[in-house]
Parts: structure tokens; sequence; C-alpha cells
């Protein structure tokens, strides 16, 4: 397929940063096809986490005191 004048109009890419991005036009035809974004911290137990990262903080706050 050669490019034309009406082609090259079509699929200028000038007015984005970077020739892969998309154009809302573009965004809204693909959108039906995406999956909802996922929280990646749903469940996670913050109280637990924070028991965990205890010993090492001991550890660390006992090396810089001495």
């Amino acid at each position: 397929m050669a490019w034309t004048e009406a082609t090259r109009r079509r699929y200028c890419r000038d007015g984005l940063r970077y020739a892969s991005n998309l154009t809302d036009l573009e965004w809204a035809l693909i959108a039906p096809f995406m999956s909802a974004p996922r929280d990646k911290f749903v469940g996670i137990d913050y109280a637990l986490v924070m028991m965990a990262c205890e010993p090492a903080r001991r550890i660390h706050s006992a090396s810089a005191a001495g």
C-alpha cells in the first residue's frame, strides 16, 4: 500500500509525543477490550507487613546508635 496524501493526513502522528501514543479516538476504539484496572494492594494486612519489618528496623536503629 502506497501512502497517499489522504492516508498521510489520517495517520499523521505529529501532534503526539511518541509515534506509538494513541489518540483519544484510538483509545475509544480499544477501550471496550481493555480489562479493568486492579488494585494490587487489595487484601494486604498492613499490620502484618509492619510486624515483619520490625526486626530489620531494630537492627538498623541499634547499629546507627552505636
